[in-house]
């Protein structure tokens, strides 16, 4: 999951370790959560929702 949502496969082992992550990276992150988060599961109670980045159609 952290390769995906952080770009980083050792992100959360850094976390974990007592490291940080930069503003950037977690709104990025919150942000990915947000837009791939399941319709029928709820998002946790407590933690501010991004709203959804709107997706753009391929033309055809």
């Amino acid at each position: 999951m952290s390769t995906i949502v952080l770009s980083g496969g050792l992100r959360i082992d850094h976390i974990e370790a007592g490291g940080d992550i930069r503003t950037k990276s977690f709104e990025r992150a919150m942000q990915w959560f947000s837009d791939n988060w399941p319709d029928e599961a709820s998002w946790p109670d407590g933690v501010a929702r991004p709203a959804k980045a709107l997706k753009l159609e391929a033309a055809e």
